[in-house]
């Protein structure tokens, strides 16, 4: 109670602070304060133990002081003395029972101070167990503000860069160090989760039950530990995501200076080149300032325009703008992290860069920057910042400075250009001139082309006729409606040029140009200054371009009517051509749908034809077959075999049509060849031999088609001839299978009369012999087998019409059979021909003259072919339900057959008997055949040939003792064992053998009674002698199964036997000195035994007795006197003497019995279950009382 008020449990902590661990600490004070009760308690009970323990032991002193004296002259004292013994004992007992209540009084309360321990240190347990969760809370509280953090990483770099477009960070791949950042986060967080999850595992831990209170508490003291861990650790992550921040800083704004000082170093490269080329453009003009060569001027300006325009090309100047666009953007990216730069002057740069710069372009010293918020030390960062800065400075500086020499360059470009037009000038009117006799001589020869053109054209035109054969009447008319437009578009055509006034015209204006030629070279030597110069060739030039312009008009003016010309010649062969197109559509699209109507009915008119040749040739074939197949089975020979009419002449004008259907089809394929054209690229004139192609292909066409048609016609006349011949033979063979169907009608009749009058007789004389059985006391047997054998005789005849009868039953199903299928065969006929007239609608389009009547009547004979064979399946179907289904001859013949049999059962009951009886011996002499092997006898012999073999070998083995012998002898005798059991089955089978021919025994003895009513007959004798003789092989079957039996359980003796004389032998030295121990132990046992024997006997007795009835017992127990408590104390004794001795006994047995168990290999599940002993159980029986 001390230690537990005492003991300091709570902590100062903030984990400390949360309800579970509040709840514990009052629910402690509340459960410490019965203590005081329970302490003071116990103290009571304390003292009063105390007093009646005093008590006590002033009784037992009383007790012993007490005395007995044996003489006989101290009863009445030694009474006196028991008496006070009695009330001491009494007493002891009453102590007793007080001690007990005390004890259990103490027993409480000791059990409500440990249900109170328990309580105290179940809330101790929930003290440490809620700071234990309250540390969980925190953890996963901090878990989930780590794996915040981690996932900023992202968007901490996204928003860095956030304000750019895509092409500002071109060049820097902005994840690039995202998978380090997240590998080194999730080291931190990893390192964070190994002690997160040591926290979750100290909850997991402490809720876990059983736990001791220690256990927990150095639990929560770990947890508090890892908590501290945990905290560091996700502090170090959100350092180092600032890291990340600043690192991603400086690494963009690395990138941006990188791109600075390539953007300078080649600035500085193209500085130099520009300068170069500048210096380069002034020396070139200064020397040929004075030249009058065109073509050195011209050269010279052109190389120093190049020059200029490869210096202007490469856009120095743009250097500016792009170190100006990569600089803005390290104020932008500062911005972001609400960085401000200004320069010297205080000027924002990200808000205002351009005015910041402005005043530095003309200082040859460098401007510094300052930062806000103020760096505790210049970063390298920051540093890169400035350095960036004064790069872009330097390069504004120099791009300006190349402005200023681009401007002196071009002013010295121009002066050069104006001296090259001056000579130009004077070049630029000789070529003029020419330039416009060319133009001239061009016209002409143009306007000439222009007139053949036209006059070819009048000779062609579109041609219409000998089409209205081919085309249908609105097509025809569209192909002469385009021809007609074709030669009204050429009527209006309209070309009248007049070459020779034309010419005329123009010699007149060049004339007027040359005479401004020699005005220019006379001013050419007149002495002006540069400006007057210039204003002269200029107005010289002026005059020059108007004279060239009005010359130029009237060449422009006849080149668009030449052009407009030509065009409508050539719109009018577009349209000539566009007609014959149409024309070659027009036949195409029409022969295409004649071809395609024509081939479906080439295919189809062939593909009859083959069809109908096969056909006729399959069916005829069919037909013969039948035909013979009816002869032969039925000698139908009034109907002949049909030979195919006309067959050699249709196989000839199938053979044309397929050739005539290879003409046609080579046509198709011409003209189909015609009708695919490269309308873009094929002229007129090719159109033209096409369509002359086209109608002489469609012609050839249509002679084969004709040919077609008529060779088409005949092979149809071939197919109906034919088949109404092929029906003829049909319905012939209906009318023979009619004719065949009466004659069988009769005959069953004839059967069916025969039969009744047979039945009639047999059921006559079946009446004369039960009368002559019944009423005569001892019938006449001759008489009997005479009215029998009278019977009898009739039975063949009976077999003979219930042979034909089955005979024609058999042929009615055939008959159906053969009917059924020649039915199908005329309406697969039929149906040949109507589907044909269903499919030939191709054909019908093309041939309207077949005779419809033909195939229609056709038709109606194949019709009345089938309903013939349908009225003969008819006919089959009323002979069967005449004669056999309702069992009409059946049921005679099976009330005839019934009659005969009833007298058969008579006459033949002896013959019945007596062969049951032969087969009954029979039987039991294969079994006594069968049983030889394993009849007593034999298996005498057998076990005493085994036993003698194994006591000679035993014998061996107690006078010479071999371990290897033993183990083969032990082989042998399972071997022997093995072959013993094998006969067993084969015992127990021929006795389930001889037992079936007992029951067959037994029916025959009671048939025998049953038929003669009496056992004195010579049958029942032999039944009952067979009887007796399969009792008697049972009987000795049993001798040799107890034979085998008894072998195999005194082998497996000899076995156990043997097993234990070579452990014996194992183990010889190893036993010596325990058998001598075990030796002297039994002596001793013996002698105990020899002295104790007749108390062992009482006790045994008194065992009995408890064993049948406790009541007995108790009884017993209560009259016994002193002496019999001293005898029953010395059978304790000797029974654990007894005890001690078998234990060492069994001991030395179970040890035996292991060895054992390490050779039942030998055995199968059979032999082990013989080795299997019940266990021995020694029940020694201690009286409470004693």
């Amino acid at each position: 109670m001390k230690e537990i008020k005492n003991e300091k449990i709570n902590i100062e902590d903030e984990v400390a602070k949360n309800d579970k661990s509040n709840k514990a600490i009052i629910d402690i004070q509340l459960s410490v304060q019965p203590f005081e009760t329970k302490f003071l308690k116990i103290k009571d009970l304390r003292t009063k133990s105390d007093d009646c323990l005093k008590e006590t032991k002033d009784i037992e002193k009383e007790i012993s002081n007490l005395s007995i004296d044996t003489q006989e002259t101290k009863l009445k004292e030694n009474g006196e003395k028991l008496d006070t013994l009695e009330k001491l004992i009494e007493s002891l007992k009453n102590k007793k029972k007080y001690i007990e209540g005390k004890k259990k009084e103490l027993d409480e309360v000791n059990s409500k101070i440990e249900k109170i321990k328990i309580d105290v240190n179940k809330h101790k347990k929930n003290y440490e167990i809620g700071i234990v969760e309250k540390i969980n809370e925190i953890a996963k509280a901090n878990k989930n503000q780590i794996e915040s953090t981690q996932k900023l990483i992202k968007p901490t770099i996204e928003k860095l860069i956030s304000s750019f477009k895509t092409n500002d960070l071109k060049g820097i791949n902005t994840d690039e160090n995202l998978g380090k950042y997240n590998t080194e986060m999730g080291v931190i967080y990893n390192e964070f989760m190994e002690s997160y999850n040591r926290i979750a595992d100290y909850l997991k831990t402490v809720s876990k039950e059983p736990i001791t209170y220690d256990d927990i508490k150095n639990t929560r003291i770990n947890a508090q530990n890892e908590l501290s861990k945990s905290i560091k650790i996700e502090n170090k992550a959100k350092s180092y995501l600032n890291d990340i921040e600043a690192n991603e800083f400086d690494r963009i704004v690395t990138h941006f200076k990188n791109k600075l000082n390539t953007v300078n170093d080649n600035f500085k490269n193209e500085y130099s080149k520009v300068n170069e080329g500048f210096d380069n453009i002034s020396n070139s003009i200064n020397n040929v300032k004075n030249s009058t060569d065109e073509n050195l001027l011209l050269n010279i300006l052109n190389q120093t325009k190049q020059i200029y325009a490869n210096i202007v090309n490469q856009k120095y100047y743009s250097y500016k703008y792009e170190a100006e666009n990569i600089f803005i953007n390290i104020p932008k990216l500062a911005n972001t992290l609400n960085i401000q730069i200004k320069n010297s002057s205080g000027i924002d740069l990200f808000k205002n860069i351009n005015i910041a710069i402005l005043p530095h372009l003309d200082s040859q010293k460098e401007d510094t920057l300052t930062f806000s918020p103020s760096p505790h030390n210049i970063s390298k960062t920051y540093t890169k910042i400035s350095d960036s800065y004064n790069t872009l400075l330097d390069i504004l500086k120099r791009s300006q400075e190349l402005q200023k020499k681009e401007q002196k360059t071009l002013n010295l470009i121009f002066e050069n250009r104006l001296l090259y037009d001056k000579v130009q000038a004077t070049n630029e009117l000789k070529d003029t001139l020419s330039n416009l006799k060319n133009k001239k001589e061009q016209i002409l020869n143009e306007v000439k082309l222009l007139l053949h053109k036209s006059n070819e054209l009048n000779k062609l035109s579109c041609n219409f006729q000998n089409y209205d054969a081919i085309l249908e009447p609105a097509k025809y008319d569209k192909i002469k409606e385009k021809s007609n437009n074709y030669e009204q578009e050429k009527n209006k055509l309209g070309i009248d040029f007049d070459v020779t006034a034309m010419e005329k015209k123009f010699n007149n204006d060049i004339k007027v140009i040359e005479e401004l030629e020699n005005n220019y070279k006379s001013s050419e030597k007149t002495n002006y200054n540069f400006s007057e110069e210039n204003n002269n060739i200029l107005q010289s030039k002026q005059k020059l371009k108007e004279l060239t312009n009005e010359f130029n008009t009237e060449i422009k003016r006849i080149e668009d009517k030449v052009i407009e010309k030509n065009g409508l010649i050539n719109k009018l062969i577009e349209i000539r051509k566009n007609c014959m197109l149409f024309t070659h559509t027009t036949l195409s699209e029409t022969l295409k749908i004649k071809i395609t109507d024509y081939s479906e009915f080439i295919a189809s008119a062939t593909k009859f034809s083959k069809e109908f040749l096969k056909y006729i040739d399959d069916i005829s074939n069919s037909l013969n077959d039948d035909i013979g197949t009816l002869q032969i089975k039925y000698d139908l020979h009034q109907t002949k075999k049909y030979v195919t009419s006309i067959f050699a002449e249709a196989t000839n004008d199938n053979n044309d049509l397929i050739e005539k259907e290879k003409e046609a089809t080579q046509a198709i394929k011409n003209l189909t060849n015609l009708f695919t054209i490269d309308s873009n690229s094929i002229d007129a004139n090719a159109l033209h031999n096409n369509k002359l192609q086209m109608v002489y292909f469609n012609s050839e066409l249509h002679k084969s088609i004709k040919s077609i048609k008529k060779l088409y016609k005949k092979m149809h006349v071939f197919k109906l001839l034919n088949i109404g011949q092929i029906n003829e033979k049909y319905f012939d063979i209906s009318k023979q299978f009619d004719d065949i169907l009466q004659l069988q009608e009769s005959e069953l009749k004839e059967n069916l009369n025969d039969l009744k009058k047979i039945g009639q007789k047999i059921s006559d004389k079946k009446n004369k012999f039960l009368n002559e059985l019944s009423e005569t006391p001892i019938p006449n047997f001759n008489t009997l087998k005479e009215i029998y054998h009278e019977i009898v005789k009739y039975e063949s005849q009976i077999d003979e019409i219930k042979n034909i009868t089955n005979d024609e039953n058999d042929n009615i199903t055939l008959y159906m059979d053969i009917i059924t299928k020649l039915m199908k065969k005329v309406e697969s006929i039929l149906n040949f021909v109507t589907t044909y007239e269903n499919d030939s609608n191709v054909i019908k389009q093309h041939i309207q003259d077949n005779n419809e009547n033909d195939v229609s009547k056709i038709k109606d004979n194949l019709k009345k072919t089938i309903e013939s064979f349908q009225k003969i399946l008819n006919k089959i179907n009323e002979i069967k339900a005449q004669f056999y289904d309702n069992n009409n001859i059946n049921n005679v013949i099976s009330t005839i057959s019934q009659d005969v049999i009833d007298v058969k059962k008579h006459i033949s009951k002896d013959l019945t008997i007596e062969n049951e009886l032969i087969e009954i011996q029979k039987s039991l002499e294969d079994i006594k055949n069968s049983t030889y092997d394993i009849r007593s006898e034999q298996i005498a012999k057998y076990v005493n040939t085994i036993r003698n073999y194994v006591e000679q070998q035993t014998k061996k083995i107690q006078n010479n003792p071999n371990k290897d012998e033993i183990d083969d002898i032990i082989q042998q005798i399972v071997n022997y064992n093995k072959e013993s059991e094998t006969k067993l089955p084969t015992i127990t089978g021929n006795k389930n053998n001889d037992t079936s021919i007992i029951s067959r025994i037994n029916k025959f003895i009671n048939l025998i009674k049953s038929e003669y009513n009496n056992n004195d007959n010579v049958s029942y004798n032999v039944a009952k002698k067979l009887e007796e003789d399969v009792n008697n092989i049972i009987l000795d079957l049993d001798k040799s199964q107890n034979m085998l039996k008894d072998l195999i359980q005194q082998n497996l003796k000899i076995i156990d036997d043997l097993k234990n004389k070579k452990q014996e032998i194992e183990n010889s030295n190893n036993l010596q000195t325990q058998t001598i121990n075990r030796e002297q132990e039994i002596t001793q046992t013996e002698h105990v035994n020899n002295t104790y024997h007749h108390d062992i006997n009482e006790t045994n007795d008194i065992n009995q007795n408890h064993q049948y009835s406790n009541s007995d017992k108790k009884e017993y127990s209560k009259t016994r006197d002193t002496g019999n408590s001293v005898r029953y104390a010395g059978a304790i004794a000797f029974g654990l003497v007894t005890c001690y001795v078998i234990i060492r006994i069994k001991e030395k047995r179970d040890k035996d019995e292991m060895e054992f168990d390490k050779s039942k290999g030998f055995y199968d599940d059979g032999e082990s279950a013989l080795f299997e002993r019940e266990d021995e159980v020694i029940e020694v029986y201690m009286d409470e009382d004693l």
